[in-house]
């Protein structure tokens, strides 16, 4: 699978290079330009570059996976002595690569554009949340709720991905695959969400994450600000994460099964 993975950044650098490099520019110039005059365009850049890239990202590792199966780059791929589990592993494990390094470099542009914002704007509590977001990050409780924002984003896009390999293997056809494709991708997804939305009003087995540790951390200078406790807002459903991780693992396996044996090259 090693060989694989390294198939897939070589195959994405291209193309993820781009994307990085052209919204790098965008929120590189949107910190050169910060200022109390520009603080809706600075934004408004800002969520571009954060979100934008992670579009791209998704869209294109998607239309990569659309590709190998209906395509005929898939002759090269599905031929290959490995199984298809390895395939969709090598694929998600590149994706997330991506996502988290161009995540990174998002991360510290918001971080140097809140930085000169704190300087430029008189506003003590631009300056706190800065000197905040380090403990803050050091809690167990953020770094629950990243996990938590991980499993389903990586549920997600294996969703995509069985979606896409289920209706090549129904129909086999190429023209209208891809609107079946996001079809039974819809249907899956209203399914499981209705499913978990079951699981919680049957099972309410929960974990409340502490956010009072999240507010406790958030000092902001003796600044009059009420902070809502929003604890129930971070309680976690348990046989809800159970059943998301085993609908990952049934797409992961499922999604393997159905490109080394029932696609027809």
């Amino acid at each position: 699978m090693l060989n694989l993975i390294k198939y897939e950044i070589k195959g994405s650098t291209k193309f993820i290079a781009v994307v990085v490099i052209t919204l790098t520019l965008l929120s590189l110039f949107a910190f050169l330009t910060a200022d109390v005059d520009t603080v809706g365009r600075t934004m408004f850049l800002m969520v571009l570059g954060a979100f934008g890239g992670n579009v791209a990202i998704l869209y294109y590792f998607v239309t990569s996976f659309s590709k190998e199966v209906y395509e005929d780059r898939g002759y090269l791929t599905l031929t290959l002595p490995v199984s298809g589990n390895s395939i969709v592993l090598s694929k998600l494990i590149v994706t997330t690569f991506w996502y988290t390094l161009y995540s990174v470099i998002q991360l510290g542009f918001i971080y140097l554009i809140f930085s000169k914002y704190s300087g430029l704007i008189d506003q003590p509590i631009l300056t706190t949340i800065l000197k905040d977001i380090n403990k803050i990050i050091l809690t167990p409780e953020f770094l629950a709720i990243s996990i938590l924002g991980i499993l389903q984003s990586i549920g997600f896009v294996m969703t995509v991905y069985f979606s896409i390999a289920i209706s090549k293997a129904a129909l086999g056809v190429k023209k209208i695959g891809k609107l079946i494709a996001f079809m039974v991708f819809i249907a899956i997804t209203s399914a499981t969400t209705y499913i978990d939305y079951l699981i919680n009003g049957f099972l309410p087995f929960n974990i409340n994450i502490n956010s009072q540790a999240l507010q406790e951390n958030l000092t902001f200078n003796n600044v009059n600000m009420q902070i809502e406790n929003t604890a129930n807002a971070f309680s976690v459903n348990v046989p809800s994460i159970i059943f998301t991780i085993i609908l990952f693992f049934v797409f992961l396996y499922s999604t393997g099964y159905i490109l080394e044996k029932k696609i027809d090259l």
